[in-house]
């Protein structure tokens, strides 16, 4: 016997948080509207004592606690301990009834895992499907270094993987709240949205504006979002990512470490998901985007080739940045130009969107 909830390979694979979810709400009509009003922004920790990297994420609300098409709910591992079921058994038993399972466990336990059996690698893993033939689980996650997979994991595996996670990890990695405990996230599928244009204004308005408009509040909001709120740390949004970036090459260039490639990643990641929200415009309310796809055009291809640059460094262990700064500013500046067109575009066409409610 087994079961294997829907999945699709995801638009958007920058971090678990969006990849899995999005991975499962596509089997769903206009799936990415909520995240069109929703992921117009990004940001980063510029806190000197945070820094991590080039981390750059989207700035926006979890989708497990906020997506109005998921319903989720939390077990704490405490809880689960002292209830009278095996952790296989309540897996299957939970996906028999819908809910896609999604928790922190140590990958070092996963054959499925580049870091398998080579060192303690605690990570946020999403279990969608069982064979009980097989006594196999299937699991997502990034588990091919910095590649999205769909892949399986023993029973065993997965028993081993619950245990060898601890405690330590919580005081480690304050982050981990977000996903603490066992979460189950069941798809509505009778859930009903109406696309609010005036979102997507907003989250584009701050993005240019390199500020945010949305931390007024915390729920739903990644930890590290609302850390800053409540302890005064430095974020930067929107287009003042690119000189936070410049400033990671700048000190690449005065230190020997590992090259980070997260950030520029997620800000092509970012105009991978403009291109879709210009298609949804062409196709669902039959505008013309043709200019602004123009103007997209080269932010596009210019962020992707920065991202297949520094790919490139990590494998050659080349270390010479002194063009890498330049391309950001050049990139930076047809992304300015492009975001200012859609935002007067939307502006224009606003009353567009309300006859066709």
């Amino acid at each position: 016997m087994k079961k294997i909830l829907y999945m699709q390979y995801p638009p958007i694979t920058s971090y678990p948080t969006h990849a899995n979810l999005l991975a499962c709400l596509s089997q769903y009509e206009d799936y990415l509207e909520w995240f069109f009003e929703n992921y117009m922004n990004i940001y980063t920790n510029t806190h000197p004592d945070y820094i991590d990297g080039s981390y750059v994420d989207f700035f926006a609300p979890i989708p497990w606690r906020s997506n109005p098409h998921l319903h989720s709910q939390r077990l704490s591992r405490e809880l689960f301990d002292v209830m009278k079921t095996g952790l296989v058994d309540f897996f299957i038993n939970a996906i028999d009834q819908g809910n896609y399972i999604f928790l922190y466990l140590n990958r070092f336990y996963l054959s499925a895992s580049y870091t398998y059996q080579k060192n303690n690698d605690v990570h946020d893993v999403f279990i969608y499907g069982y064979d009980k033939d097989s006594k196999l689980f299937n699991i997502a996650d990034f588990f091919a270094y910095s590649k999205y997979t769909l892949a399986t994991a023993s029973f065993d595996e997965i028993t081993s993987a619950y245990k060898g996670y601890n405690d330590d990890w919580k005081e480690s990695e304050f982050d981990l709240r977000n996903v603490d405990g066992i979460v189950l996230i069941k798809p509505l599928l009778s859930a009903a949205y109406s696309y609010k244009v005036t979102n997507t204004l907003q989250g584009l308005k701050d993005y240019l504006g390199g500020t945010t408009t949305s931390g007024c509040y915390s729920f739903g909001y990644r930890i590290d979002c609302e850390y800053d709120e409540f302890h005064s740390l430095k974020n930067s949004f929107g287009v003042n990512i690119y000189h936070y970036l410049e400033k990671y090459l700048i000190s690449l260039g005065t230190c020997d470490q590992y090259i980070d490639y997260r950030g520029f990643y997620v800000i092509y990641e970012h105009k991978k998901l403009l291109k879709l929200y210009l298609e949804y415009l062409e196709s669902k309310w039959l505008l013309d985007v043709s200019e602004l796809k123009n103007l997209l055009k080269p932010v596009l291809t210019g962020t992707q080739a920065l991202y297949l640059y520094f790919m490139k460094k990590t494998l050659s262990n080349d270390q010479n940045y002194a063009d890498a700064i330049q391309k950001v500013n050049a990139i930076q500046q047809d992304d300015i130009k492009f975001i200012s067109g859609l935002i007067d575009f939307l502006e224009k066409n606003e009353k567009h969107f309300k006859r066709q409610v």
